[in-house]
Formats: structure tokens, C-alpha cells, sequence
């Protein structure tokens, strides 16, 4: 993933497809601040983000993904962190 800061934006792209869980949860903890988001960053590959709740369903994206449960999250506060570390600086 790559979080970058441009004005007073902030820019976060991310490998994968994930669920909107990730853009919603960041604009719910940075609720003041304008976030571009950008899905499927660099080489496409089957990388769907599952919330780890929705593994063992039966889903689509569970069978083609290569991802296991627990990555969105991850990401999730990954990002988070990169995003709060720029905004301090």
C-alpha cells in the first residue's frame, strides 16, 4: 500500500480489492479529512479483502482470493497508522 499526503489530502492506495469496510472506517476515524482512495494499486492480481467475518460463507471472493482472514483488518490499521504518522508531521 502507499499513503501519501497531497495538500490537504490524503492519498491511500492498496493492492487487492477491498471491501468499502476500509474506506468507510478511515473516513469514520478521520472524519475531517478529505481521502482518496485507490483499490487494485500496481499488478492486478486475485486479491479480493475480506472482512474475516465473512470467510467460511461461501463467498465468491473467498475461493479466487489469496489473501486469509485477517488482511483487510490489517490493512485497516496499517493505513491507519501511516495516515495518522502525516498528519503529525
Amino acid at each position: 500500500c502507499a499513503v501519501h499526503r497531497l495538500g490537504d489530502a490524503i492519498w491511500v492506495a492498496v493492492g487487492g480489492e477491498p471491501y468499502n469496510i476500509l474506506q468507510t472506517e478511515l473516513r469514520r476515524r478521520f472524519p475531517d479529512q478529505v481521502l482518496l482512495i485507490s483499490p487494485l494499486l500496481g499488478p492486478m492480481q486475485v486479491a479480493y479483502l475480506l472482512p474475516k467475518e465473512r470467510y467460511g460463507q461461501g463467498l465468491y471472493q473467498e475461493e479466487p482470493s489469496i489473501l486469509a482472514p485477517g488482511c483487510l483488518e490489517a490493512l485497516l490499521e496499517h493505513v491507519a497508522n501511516q495516515i495518522d504518522e502525516l498528519l503529525a508531521s
